[in-house]
């Protein structure tokens, strides 16, 4: 979470802006379900993501590393 994204609505320009992302959940379509039934290849239904969004002042403003970046940076600089 903390990723930034700008979004633009080709029908709704007003509304493009820049937003981050406060939270985030998966809904995945699980084999053998009514969505995917047994023996299809595909699922009837794809995955859906949902996101909360909060307006942010700009894009790539304040942004911090992610933990992995550190954890190298750290490696890094004890070598």
């Amino acid at each position: 979470m903390g990723d930034t994204l700008f979004l633009y609505d080709s029908e709704i320009p007003d509304l493009a802006g820049t937003f981050r992302v406060i939270g985030r959940d998966w809904i995945y379509t699980q084999y053998g379900s009514a969505s995917w039934p047994f023996g299809e290849p595909e699922p009837k239904k794809p995955s859906v993501l949902q996101v909360l969004l909060e307006p942010a002042d700009e894009f790539l403003h304040n942004e911090e590393p992610a933990d992995d970046e550190d954890e190298r940076a750290d490696e890094e600089s004890a070598a």
